[in-house]
């Protein structure tokens, strides 16, 4: 899929230098467009086939937990660049000749490595083992007990964390232009955003300090950025999530995706934000909204890569028998 960035009101020369970034990107981007604006500045758009680089902040500002009170998005600027369904990259396809079986199995539910390495092939092995291996404890610890309900569980850690390739929240913005298009709202000139280019740590500070319980003059916007399979972010959510699931994460923070723990922890998040209520209706637009804004929205047009999200509730749906 393609992604597009805008960057308006630049000068010439910003200009300029704004579109050869785009053209030296890796990979580059697949077309830049220089446009003049009507009052003697100008814009410059540049279309790109898949994301690499900057990773997946929003202006709303990561993923909030309803328990917390939080809200945002973790998600991409748009769908994201993995498209669901394992190799074959079949969206609506069946389940794979090694895994047709039910994930049902004597009563309780069942994720395999079969079923891991097929959907989220470019996962480290660690993770996908990790996930496995807590994956009975903590679908019955959670009640995530039924073939739907695991579908749509499924779907939203896959959308949300890039199908296990996107566990922290990369910060490292290479180009002043991703840092506009991503945070229009914080960043709005060339100049705002320039001093933030490979400063991972003080963008995050910058973009996420003073909200989500994170600390004005620390390191909370860094240290507490998006993480785990939900793209847990803030403070705030990482402390009422931790005394959900029985893990200190304000204290060890890397616990959010670490393999052993991110499972549980996505658990604890999902659950927390109400979401069973709304799989046992197969309702995958309420299902979005409380994992990517906290809350429900009238306007599904609100929700960041709801159709990424429906896409590969399909493919679990097929995975776990569900037609």
């Amino acid at each position: 899929m393609s992604r597009i960035y805008e960057s308006r009101d630049l000068t010439k020369q910003q200009a300029d230098e704004s579109a050869q970034a785009a053209r030296d990107d890796i990979p580059p981007a697949i077309d830049v467009q220089e446009i003049e604006q009507p009052d003697h500045k100008w814009t410059v758009i540049a279309i790109y086939a898949d994301a690499t680089d900057g990773g997946t902040g929003s202006d709303g500002g990561g993923s909030g937990s309803a328990a917390a009170g939080g809200s945002g998005s973790g998600s991409r600027v748009q769908d994201s660049g993995i498209v669901p369904g394992g190799a074959n990259g079949d969206a609506g396809s069946q389940a794979s000749a090694s895994t047709q079986s039910s994930a049902v199995v004597g009563g309780a539910i069942e994720l395999t490595s079969d079923m891991m390495k097929d959907h989220w092939p470019q996962a480290s092995q660690a993770l996908r083992d990790g996930l496995v291996q807590t994956a009975k404890t903590v679908f019955v610890q959670y009640k995530i007990d039924s073939p739907l309900r695991l579908a749509h569980f499924m779907a939203q850690i896959s959308q949300e964390c890039n199908a296990g390739t996107e566990m922290v929240e990369n910060m490292n913005y290479t180009h002043a232009q991703r840092i506009m298009a991503v945070w229009p709202t914080r960043f709005p000139t060339y100049d705002s955003a320039a001093p933030y280019v490979r400063h991972p740590r003080e963008l995050a500070d910058k973009v996420y300090n003073g909200r989500m319980g994170n600390r004005a003059g620390t390191d909370d916007g860094f240290d507490y950025r998006g993480r785990g399979c939900l793209q847990l972010t803030g403070r705030e959510s990482y402390a009422s999530i931790g005394s959900l699931c029985g893990l200190d994460l304000v204290a060890n923070p890397d616990l959010v995706s670490d393999p052993a723990d991110a499972l549980v922890v996505a658990a604890a998040e999902f659950v927390g934000n109400g979401c069973l209520t709304w799989c046992d209706h197969d309702n995958v637009v309420n299902v979005s909204a409380l994992v990517n804004l906290g809350h429900l929205v009238a306007d599904a047009g609100q929700i960041v890569g709801l159709n990424d999200r429906k896409a590969w509730l399909k493919v679990w749906k097929a995975e776990f028998g569900l037609h």
